[in-house]
């Protein structure tokens, strides 16, 4: 199962007492916070036996109630993360015990039956949380996933509804209600709720495979095509997607570019016998009727139901729905403590103080709650239920396959392999790899001497950051046949920078200027490569060069590359003034740059301008709200300024964006440090610490006086 600390949200906890720690021992707050530090660690076992040595030493009169029941969840957490759902559901149980009236137990016990496919029983947890805090968000994300594995849409949507009222700027929310819409087959609300989880969440890519998917099922297939196009952009090894697309196509009567995509979907899928029968339609639409033939030959092999496929791209039972990440809990970053409302005083008659009116204990020393009725995992119905299966393409076994010549495709080879290079380098242009790799392949197969389609093939396997030994051996082949084709020698040497193999890449581009000099493009490679090789000066001269000559960019580079590389170079010599005077020129040319407002926000705060670095990354996170590099100097920004409680916001987002981001822990614990917060503080350099942080080992000894 998914581990619950990566459901955490970073809330802070307003019911961790914050009394300091105590000096020359370990109490009951110094073996939660290791017992956390632990947790976060994925040691369970150990964080249950420093949880447990906690529970032992508590004291109802110093530590208090809520301490105890907090306690109690730790370690229930730590349990289930340990896969031990009985002893897990012991824990929320005695939480229970001690303070019926607190919600955070009954979620988490909501989460244990819905993972074990006991979805009444989690139904009912979860109405419990519902009725005790009616403003529990999570609680009716999760009621209305529940509800969704049943096929109760109309009960999901009320919950997926009231959960919106709560949180309107909720991705996840969004995408939750999404699914159920598709259950409900009210396609165009889903599609309002896809475009809105989008909005909160701009790497949420999968939404544009879904919108895809609910377009074609509506049959607008021009915005069906749209948004797959968006989702191959994002992952070109997506067989479904291309299937898909090449099915939107084959509906549009745009028969060629049909088999484009068929063509790729049975590459990345050879057992997919639906893109074999689709492609034989469009083959016989344009009366290629031997090639349609072979395809529902192979589709015959493949399956037994082809005349059975059809247009159905999204059944009720099987939509979208965000499975474990829905189930979240509402935990601070380390501790698996739950954002809650401080217990029922002790001495209230509806807890009867420590000792509820069904509990006891086993021993008064241990302090562990006796408790009768446990859950016990069995008859266990994992849920099963998976988002990605939509639609499930045919698949057996495959035969060997005959490979048809692509020339014999074509009346006209040599005229279509311009027209696929001329479509490739179009894709090439837009950052479109995959698409552009597959229509240059095709070209270079029906003229395969063309320096200028190997070039640029070499350049498309070069930047889709995946094909490096293709890229050389394209490029390696154009030189071969035209030893004085510097664009060649110059893609070659971006190839090996990407490599880092840098001798290979600056004997590569010397050779590109010597037979082209007025080449900006070369002379900026040459500096990126020397700026690698910790030659700055020297790459500083190249860069200078490349700005004088102006011209001979390509294909994927200009001066606006140049300029935010030279301003990164000026910031890393402290050449502060000159770094902003590229970030401006950028900026000012290019007003949608967030990577200059970025550069410009870091040279700012080196200069101590915090509130003008704010501006800069603001603009920068309402793009980018997961850019955790620019919401760790935000939080640096605000701490600057003595805003520590905005700053430990932005810490938390950067920590739970990157769990192993070191100098965040290290932020945040002099954030609290400086707000007089000292528990906290110490546990984010002991969190640091256990991340390989000498220096916040140092700052453990030297500030707070303990050896960790």
């Amino acid at each position: 199962m998914y581990h619950l600390k990566r459901f955490i949200a970073l809330v802070f906890i307003a019911v961790f007492t914050i009394s300091s720690f105590a000096q020359g021992g370990e109490g009951f707050d110094i073996l939660m916070a290791k017992g956390d530090v632990e947790y976060y660690n994925e040691e369970y076992e150990k964080a249950i036996e420093l949880y447990t040595k906690a529970i032992n030493l508590w004291n109802k009169k110093t530590d208090g109630m809520d301490s105890l029941v907090l306690a109690y969840n730790s370690r229930g957490n730590a349990f289930v993360d340990n896969d031990d759902y009985t002893s897990a559901a012991a824990d929320y149980q005695k939480a229970i015990s001690v303070a019926p009236n607190q919600p955070d137990a009954y979620y988490y016990l909501g989460f244990i039956y819905l993972d074990l496919g006991k979805y009444s029983d989690a139904i009912s947890n979860y109405k419990k949380v519902i009725n005790l805090k009616p403003d529990y968000t999570n609680a009716y994300v999760n009621l209305a996933y529940t509800y969704s594995l049943l096929n109760l849409f109309d009960e999901a949507a009320d919950a997926s509804k009231k959960a919106l009222a709560l949180d309107s700027t909720s991705s996840r929310i969004y995408k939750n209600y999404a699914s159920v819409l598709i259950g409900k087959k009210d396609y165009d609300q889903a599609i309002v709720m896809l475009k809105n989880a989008l909005k909160y969440d701009p790497e949420y890519q999968q939404a544009y495979y879904i919108l895809g998917k609910v377009y074609l099922k509506k049959t607008d297939y021009s915005l069906a095509i749209e948004n797959f196009n968006q989702a191959i952009s994002f992952d070109s090894g997506s067989e479904e997607a291309f299937y898909l697309r090449g099915v939107a196509y084959l509906q549009k009567e745009e028969f060629k570019k049909a088999i484009d995509d068929l063509t790729k979907a049975i590459e990345l899928g050879p057992e997919n016998a639906q893109a074999y029968y689709h492609r034989s339609q469009a083959f016989l639409a344009i009366g290629k009727t031997a090639e349609a033939n072979v395809d529902i030959k192979i589709a015959k092999n493949l399956s037994s139901d082809i005349e059975t496929f059809q247009m159905d791209f999204l059944d009720a039972d099987s939509s979208p729905v965000d499975n474990k990440i829905s189930v979240k809990m509402t935990n601070t970053i380390s501790t698996g403590r739950v954002e809650t409302n401080p217990v029922l005083d002790d001495t209230s008659p509806e807890t009867n103080g420590l000792y509820g009116a069904d509990t006891d204990y086993e021993d008064e020393e241990t302090n562990e709650v006796v408790l009768t009725d446990v859950i016990q995992p069995d008859n266990v119905n994992t849920n099963t239920f998976d988002q990605d299966k939509i639609i499930e393409p045919v698949s057996i076994m495959p035969e060997v396959q005959t490979v048809l010549k692509p020339d014999l495709l074509y009346d006209a080879p040599k005229e279509q392999a311009v027209k696929f290079f001329k479509e490739g380098a179009k894709l090439l242009a837009a950052q479109e790899y995959s698409q552009a790799i597959s229509n240059l392949q095709l070209s270079m197969t029906l003229s395969p001497d063309n320096v200028e389609t190997l070039n640029s093939l070499g350049l498309a396997y070069c930047l889709s950051g995946k094909y490096y030994k293709d890229a050389i051996e394209v490029l390696t082949r154009a030189i071969k046949i035209d030893p004085k084709y510097s664009y060649a020698y110059c893609n070659l040497s971006l190839v090996y920078y990407k490599m880092g193999e840098y001798k290979s890449a600056v004997n590569n581009i010397k050779k590109t200027i010597d037979l082209k000099n007025e080449f900006s493009k070369a002379y900026y490679i040459y500096g990126l490569i020397l700026e690698q090789m910790g030659k700055k000066e020297i790459a500083l001269v190249k860069y200078n060069k490349a700005d004088a000559i102006n011209k001979n960019w390509g294909i994927q580079y200009s001066k606006k590359e140049l300029l935010l590389s030279r301003g990164n170079l000026y910031f890393s010599l402290k050449k502060y003034d000159n770094a902003l005077a590229d970030f401006n020129i950028v900026i000012k040319s290019f007003p949608d740059s967030m990577e200059a407002y970025f550069g410009r926000a870091i040279v700012y705060i080196e200069m101590k301008q915090y509130n003008a670095a704010l501006n800069d990354l603001n603009l920068v996170i309402k793009k980018d709200p997961k850019n955790h590099i620019a919401l760790y100097h935000r939080a640096l920004a605000f701490s600057m300024l003595k805003k520590y409680k905005n700053g430990i916001k932005d810490f938390n987002k950067t920590i739970t964006l990157n769990p192993k981001f070191i100098n965040a822990y290290i932020g945040r614990a002099f954030a609290y440090k400086n707000m007089g917060i000292k528990k906290l503080a110490i546990r984010d350099l002991m969190m640091a610490t256990d991340l390989g942080s000498v220096d916040a080992k140092k700052y453990l000894k030297n500030i707070f006086q303990i050896d960790y």
